[in-house]
């Protein structure tokens, strides 16, 4: 009787820990953004804060955008978090530099978008 029960509990432990690690990133949270270079210009100054979420972005004042897969990938010694679609027709993917645990950065060619934790 006690290895059945310590078989369960070893199962629930594995199942757990799995779903665990399927769940989410490592990067959900509120964030201010910040614009450098020219993208500072184009943007002037009214960059809304974002919501990250498990599978939505949010930004301040406008709808979310739900239905995304975040992933964080390598290339290299640089890591990043990709952006896109559960929709097949969306073919949309953005890719943010991962720069620390709270912050992450658009590189637009003219300049930066900063994306800091809050």
């Amino acid at each position: 009787m006690k290895k059945i029960i310590a078989l369960k509990f070893a199962f629930l432990c594995v199942v757990s820990m799995f779903l665990v690690a399927c769940g989410g990133h490592d990067f959900e949270g509120a964030y201010q953004v910040k614009a450098t270079g020219m993208a500072a210009t184009a943007y002037g100054g009214a960059i809304p804060k974002v919501d990250i979420g498990s599978d939505y972005l949010h930004f301040e004042g406008q709808p979310p955008k739900t239905g995304l897969i975040f992933e964080e990938i390598n290339k290299g010694s640089e890591q990043w978090l990709k952006v896109s679609s559960k929709n097949s027709n969306d073919t949309e993917v953005v890719h943010l530099k991962i720069i620390d645990d709270d912050t992450l950065e658009i590189n637009l060619g003219v300049g930066k978008l900063i994306y800091s934790r809050i």
